[in-house]
């Protein structure tokens, strides 16, 4: 019964609107002396002040689709584009270098906890399914269209579902799966899936 109540509590936060601009709540700081970027305050339908969203990053398909497109990629950047005024609950980079390089250092004074090595792929699945049944909102960032099975089971089990990248036809099934594609890079509200 109670799975039931918070399946409709996650449905009912994706699909409200806000009153109107609030202030940004605290984002979860690094382990580093720095303060994390500060969130812009959410705007726009599905993005609600006190909605909880994790973040996935697969950091090798970031950087690949990155190079295809001629962009560069910050994680603050990355971060702030994602959460958007939401309270972040986690952030993971996956496949990210081990700690210690300076790619590492740069997620980690993000604000991203480091899961480095192979078996990211399925890490992420696991991640992905856990946390749906534990935050309003969940965003799936670099990935292919591998991930797209176990974001549809988070979007079933009530979850909002983001697929954040450069261009939706980067993973085509991932971005056709999630209520929303966040363009990185673009200030402004997600892209409804039509």
């Amino acid at each position: 019964m109670q799975r039931e109540i918070d399946v409709l509590r996650n449905r009912l936060r994706a699909l409200a609107v806000p009153p109107g601009p609030a202030a940004p709540p605290a984002v979860r700081q690094p382990s580093r002396t720095a303060a994390a970027p500060t969130p812009e305050p959410a705007e726009h339908p599905g993005a609600l002040p006190d909605q909880r969203v994790a973040l996935l990053l697969d950091f090798p398909g970031l950087l690949a689709f990155a190079r295809k497109r001629g962009r560069s990629v910050s994680a603050e950047e990355i971060l702030r584009g994602v959460v958007r005024g939401r309270r972040l609950v986690r952030a993971v980079a996956y496949g990210a270098p081990g700690t210690g390089e300076e790619l590492a250092s740069l997620l980690e004074h993000a604000g991203f906890e480091i899961l480095a090595g192979e078996g990211s792929r399925s890490a992420a699945a696991a991640d992905l399914r856990t946390l749906s049944a534990r935050v309003d909102s969940v965003v799936a960032a670099g990935f292919d269209d591998s991930l797209e099975g176990p974001l549809r089971e988070a979007r079933e089990s009530g979850a909002r579902t983001e697929v954040a990248g450069f261009e939706p036809n980067d993973a085509p099934g991932l971005a056709g799966v999630a209520h929303a594609f966040l363009r990185l890079g673009e200030e402004g509200p997600p892209r409804p899936r039509g």
